[in-house]
């Protein structure tokens, strides 16, 4: 199989990359929306996959969707953090779902 690292869940991808950015690299794909912070996705980096067309045939069976890449998601965290330094998990999962569909930071209220 391809160069995959599934998170157990959303949760967990949001953590990781809040602590340590380098520790997925890649794209996230997810199911449809609605998600939950139990939402299971994986990672796929297509620039070092030596079987794209497994990976490829495996994310269409789960009919995953690309959502964003680690540097995007880095970035949104470090937005809502900015915006907001107690920002909570719940806050997190809301920003990337909007960074997702409005391809652009959530503003948060102060």
């Amino acid at each position: 199989m391809a160069e995959i690292i599934t998170p157990s869940t959303l949760r967990e991808a949001l953590l990781q990359t809040m602590q340590n950015p380098e520790v997925y690299l890649g794209f996230l794909y997810l199911p449809r929306q609605p998600w939950t912070l139990d939402t299971a996705g994986a990672f796929f980096n297509f620039d070092i996959d030596p079987n794209i067309d497994q990976t490829s045939e495996f994310i269409r069976q789960k009919s995953w969707k690309e959502t964003l890449d680690t540097d995007l998601i880095d970035q949104v965290i470090f937005n809502a953090r900015a915006q907001k330094p107690d920002v909570n998990l719940d806050e997190l999962l809301e920003a990337f779902t909007y960074f997702v569909n409005n391809d652009a930071f959530m503003p948060f209220e102060n």
